[in-house]
């Protein structure tokens, strides 16, 4: 499985980054006093990361570029960067990446990271 590209830092990622707990489906239990209780009915909570990049050099802004080209449809390995912890099944949310040229010398990205089921 391929492993997402890591900066020529070793870092995965730059801060400020997020990271996000998303919770399956919920279900409630309404009491007779009108007070009501709800719980998650899903397998487990999933993890979003929002990852952000400032100031890559061309060939970092390449890497991602092409990694996520080439692998926005395809499960891949993430390391979380809280964590260290090595997600095994991660994919692109939807089409959320970004890049622009900021300059002669500086490029940004920024991505959407989500675990999958």
């Amino acid at each position: 499985m391929p492993a997402f590209p890591a900066l020529k830092t070793g870092a995965v990622s730059q801060y400020p980054a997020t990271v996000k707990i998303c919770f399956g489906p919920s279900d409630a239990v309404n009491f007779l006093d009108g007070s009501s209780q709800r719980y998650s009915t899903g397998p487990k909570p999933l993890r979003q990361w929002i990852v952000r990049f400032e100031q890559l050099d061309a060939r970092e802004e390449a890497a991602l570029v092409e990694f996520l080209q080439k692998y926005h449809q395809v499960a891949f390995t993430f390391l979380d960067p809280f964590t260290g912890e090595t997600i095994s099944r991660c994919g692109l949310r939807g089409s959320e990446f970004i890049h622009a040229v900021t300059g002669e010398l500086n490029r940004a990205a920024s991505a959407v990271i989500e675990e999958l089921r």
